[in-house]
């Protein structure tokens, strides 16, 4: 089984193939290289602020570029991402930040009167990072109000270098935390060999080839599948907070594949299909029936106008 810390996959996917789509979000395109190269940056400000291996990361925000650029940075300084369900209320996220042990936040400016109030309570919490709102597909908005002691992301970035990359283990954990049904919400602790081997096995095998066992294999099979036409383009509609858009999106990775992903904030069913079509997806992961039956009558609807 290969063992190694996510971070060092993906930057050998992008040293592979720099110029590969690895995500859309919306109207927005993100490149192997880009991804790498911001998630590096914001990697070596977090290492400057004495974040590193088993600090915990967390991220309160809505599907954007900087969930996933944050997650990778987290991952390469062999820190722990937590999600925290931006649906939540103080007291649901003053327990998460809590229980998990979190030193770091990032959330969406949308969120920052949540995020005060919480910061009241968790003086534990030494670095915040504010992402401001933007247009998917066009570059950032006005900045908005940043928050006593909160640092801008994009500046974080702007004035951060590179980290070269370092030498990680398997290990390496992230958290989970699911939603709360019986009680307050409950982390689940992966260490990312499991993590690689829960995903990947189902991913391989459903391609017909097998588990690769090292970096430089998976790697080149991620390029050749992707030169077949075999990579997945796998649409995860839920938001990348829950472990099934996050993890699908790990192991669409390392297939060489491409993740799309909605722009809005609430879930539309034409835009899903709109997506769909103009990025001819392969696969789609949706929730039960909340999303099931607004996209079947969204094609029914479709259909009835002459225009499936």
């Amino acid at each position: 089984m290969l063992s190694e810390n996510w971070a060092t996959l993906w930057e050998a996917l992008a040293a592979a193939q720099p110029d590969h789509t690895a995500v859309v979000l919306g109207r927005h395109r993100i490149k192997w290289r880009d991804l790498d190269d911001r998630a590096s940056r914001f990697a070596s400000f977090l290492n400057e602020h004495g974040v590193g291996t088993g600090d915990r990361v967390a991220q309160m925000l809505y599907n954007c570029p900087e969930y996933l650029e944050s997650a990778y940075a987290a991952f390469k300084i062999r820190a722990s991402t937590v999600n925290v369900n931006y649906r939540y209320r103080a007291p649901e996220v003053t327990h998460v930040l809590s229980n998990s042990g979190a030193t770091v936040l990032l959330f969406h400016e949308a969120f920052r009167d949540v995020v005060e109030e919480v910061l009241k309570q968790l003086p534990s919490i030494r670095l915040v990072v504010q992402v401001q709102e933007r247009d998917i597909g066009d570059s950032a908005s006005e900045p908005g109000l940043l928050g006593e002691g909160f640092t801008d992301y994009e500046e974080a970035i702007a004035t951060s270098s590179r980290l070269a990359p370092q030498k990680r283990s398997g290990s390496d954990s992230l958290f989970l935390y699911t939603g709360g049904t019986t009680g307050m919400p409950k982390g689940v602790v992966w260490n990312h060999e499991s993590l690689f081997g829960a995903l990947a096995f189902t991913g391989y095998a459903s391609l017909g080839i097998e588990v690769p066992t090292s970096v430089e294999a998976m790697a080149d099979l991620a390029v050749s599948l992707n030169s077949e036409g075999r990579s997945p383009v796998n649409m995860t509609a839920p938001p990348l907070m829950h472990g099934t858009a996050m993890f699908l999106a790990f192991s669409t990775f390392v297939l060489g594949g491409t993740v799309v992903l909605l722009g809005g904030r609430r879930f539309d069913a034409k835009e899903l299909l709109n997506l769909a079509q103009d990025e001819s997806v392969t696969q789609l992961s949706i929730v039960g029936d909340a999303f099931a039956r607004p996209i079947v009558e969204e094609m029914r609807s479709a259909a009835g106008h002459g225009s499936p």
